[in-house]
C-alpha cells in the first residue's frame, strides 16, 4: 500500500517534485566553495567596522569583488547545485555593485558602506548555510 501511495504521489506531483527531490540527493558538499563563501563572509564582517577608512574600504570592495566572481564561477557548472548557482549570482550582484561603487567619481559614505558590507555578509550567511547543510 505504501508502494501504491509514493508511486501516486510522485505522479501526481509531476516531474518537478523529482526533479528537487534528486538534486536534494544527489547535491554534495564542497569544501572549496564552502572555502569561499566563509572568506567572503569573514572579509565582509570585518570591513563593516572599518568604513571611515575609504581606500581601505576600496580595497576589500575590489578584494570581494573578486572572490564573489570566482564563487560565482566555481558554482556556475557545478551538478545539482542550482540554489547556491543562484544564490552566489545575487551575492556577486551586491559585491560588483560595491565595487563599483568606491571605483567611480562618486563618494562613498560610511553608511552605505556598512549596509553594502552587511547584505554581503547576510547574503554569504545563506549561502553558507545552503553550502553546509549538503550531504559530506
Amino acid at each position: 500500500m505504501k508502494k501504491v501511495l509514493i508511486v501516486a504521489l510522485l505522479a501526481l506531483s509531476g516531474c518537478s517534485t523529482v526533479n528537487t527531490l534528486v538534486d536534494a540527493y544527489l547535491m554534495k558538499y564542497d569544501p572549496v566553495e564552502y572555502k569561499l563563501i566563509v572568506d567572503i563572509r569573514t572579509i565582509s564582517m570585518l570591513a563593516k567596522d572599518k568604513c571611515d577608512d575609504v581606500e581601505s574600504s576600496k580595497k576589500t570592495a575590489n578584494r570581494l569583488g573578486s572572490l564573489s566572481l570566482e564563487l560565482m564561477h566555481f558554482a556556475e557548472f557545478q551538478p545539482h547545485n542550482k540554489p547556491v548557482k543562484e544564490s552566489s549570482v545575487d551575492l556577486n550582484n551586491i559585491v560588483q555593485g560595491l565595487k563599483t561603487q568606491y571605483n567611480s567619481d562618486k563618494p562613498v559614505s560610511p553608511v552605505f558602506c556598512k549596509i553594502k558590507f552587511k547584505s554581503i555578509e547576510d547574503t554569504a550567511i545563506k549561502i553558507q548555510q545552503m553550502e553546509g547543510s549538503k550531504p559530506k
